[in-house]
C-alpha cells in the first residue's frame, strides 16, 4: 500500500450517493488503496476483494468491475491482462468536478463506505453553513435565520444530492450509525401552556416547524446539531 490513507473528493462522495453507485465507487477506492494503480487480477487479489468488499459471489464482483471498465474509471491492457486505475485528477475531469475539497479515507473504512460518503457530504454542508454564518455582516440576524451551530436540514441534504427526503434521512442515519457524525437534537422552549400543545401542533405553527412536548413543556425542534468525525481538507492535484 503506497499510503495509509486517501484523499477522497467531496464530489465523488456526492456522485456515489446521488447516482446510487456506492458498490462500484467503493470497489474503485479499495483498489486505489491496495494497489499502485496498476494491477493484475490474480486469484489472491480476487479473493481478498470478495472477502473485504463482502461480495457473495465472483459474479457480483465482475458486474461492478465491468461497470468501472465501461465508465473508463479502469482501463484494460488485454495483451498483458492487466488493469490501470485512472487518477483522481483524471476522474475529476471526466465527471466535471470543481470542488477541491476532499475527506481523509482510511482503508479500513471500506466496510462502511456509504456512511463515510454520507458523513463527508453532511460535514461539508455543515461547514459551509458555519462559513456563511461567520461571513455574515449581520450576525444576529443570520444566527436567527440559520442557527449558530453546525447543522444540515434533511431538505438541504436531499436537494444537494438530488434524492428524496426519505433517502437523505436514511443516509444521515447510516452516517450516524457508522460513527462519521454525531447528532444532537436541538430545541427551543416556547412560552405556551402545555395544554395548548395539540392545538399548536395542528394549527398554531408554521408548516416547516416541528414541535415536541417534553416534561409538560412545549418546544420547537430546531435542526439537529452535527458534530463531524470526518476530516476535510483541500486536495492537491494528483493520483
Amino acid at each position: 500500500m503506497k499510503e495509509n490513507y486517501l484523499n477522497i473528493p467531496i464530489e465523488l462522495c456526492r456522485y456515489a450517493l446521488s447516482e446510487r453507485c456506492i458498490k462500484q465507487v467503493s470497489l474503485w477506492i479499495y483498489l486505489k488503496s491496495v494497489t499502485s494503480g496498476h494491477f493484475i487480477l490474480h486469484d489472491e487479489l480476487k479473493q481478498n476483494i470478495l472477502k473485504v468488499m463482502g461480495f457473495k459471489t465472483s459474479t457480483t464482483f465482475k458486474k461492478h468491475l465491468k461497470w468501472l471498465v465501461e465508465k473508463k474509471w479502469i482501463t484494460v491492457n488485454s495483451i498483458r491482462e492487466s488493469y490501470r486505475l485512472i487518477s483522481f485528477s483524471q476522474l475529476a475531469g471526466k465527471l466535471h468536478f470543481t470542488n477541491k475539497q476532499a475527506a481523509i479515507f482510511y482503508p479500513e473504512m471500506v466496510h462502511s463506505i456509504k456512511g463515510f460518503c454520507a458523513g463527508t457530504v453532511i460535514t461539508y454542508l455543515a461547514n459551509k453553513n458555519m462559513r456563511r454564518l461567520r461571513r455574515s455582516a449581520s450576525l444576529k440576524h443570520e444566527a436567527r435565520m440559520y442557527y449558530p451551530y453546525p447543522h444540515v436540514t434533511i431538505y438541504a441534504l436531499s436537494k444537494f444530492l438530488s434524492v428524496p427526503r426519505s433517502t437523505a434521512q436514511r443516509y444521515k442515519g447510516i452516517a450516524k450509525k457508522n460513527g462519521f457524525i454525531k447528532v444532537v437534537s436541538m430545541f427551543d422552549e416556547l412560552i405556551h401552556n402545555a395544554k395548548d400543545y395539540y392545538f399548536i401542533k395542528r394549527v398554531g405553527g408554521e408548516p416547516v416547524k416541528s414541535y415536541k412536548k417534553i416534561n409538560n413543556k412545549i418546544y420547537e425542534q430546531r435542526p439537529d446539531k452535527i458534530i463531524p468525525n470526518v476530516k476535510i481538507k483541500y486536495k492537491k492535484n494528483g493520483h
